[in-house]
């Protein structure tokens, strides 16, 4: 992949993730940086018994 693509992939992962911690109601006070978006949003599937895929 070149780079230039890659920084798209990144930049388009990163604003989906901002959506979807939206959707889920994360906290607040806490950052909403990529992994943590993507561990409260992990840790909120596995609460409602969500088949890891």
């Amino acid at each position: 992949m070149t780079t230039k693509i890659q920084r798209l992939v990144e930049i388009n992962l990163g604003k989906m993730l901002k959506h979807m911690s939206v959707a889920a109601n994360f906290p607040e006070g806490k950052r909403n940086t990529n992994q943590s978006a993507r561990k409260y949003l992990v840790q909120k599937l596995r609460g409602h018994e969500v088949s890891p895929t």
